[in-house]
């Protein structure tokens, strides 16, 4: 099963290093096999599309 990092510490309120913290968890019955970090993203922006139309010069392009 696949546990979100974030979603554990909600729960349990922990300031633990996540090494420590898998370790914890597996003394207490629950094993990791593994642990993977997702990517981490810096200045990034989010966009939402509101409307889209045909472009009035050609037939395979929008405008957004």
């Amino acid at each position: 099963m696949k546990i979100s990092l974030k979603w554990i510490k909600e729960l349990i309120d922990s300031k633990l290093e996540v090494d420590i913290l898998l370790e914890n968890l597996t003394d207490l019955g629950l094993e990791c096999s593994s642990s993977i970090i997702g990517p981490t993203f810096k200045n990034v922006v989010v966009g939402k599309i509101l409307k889209v139309e045909k472009h009035n010069n050609s037939d395979h392009l929008s405008l957004c």
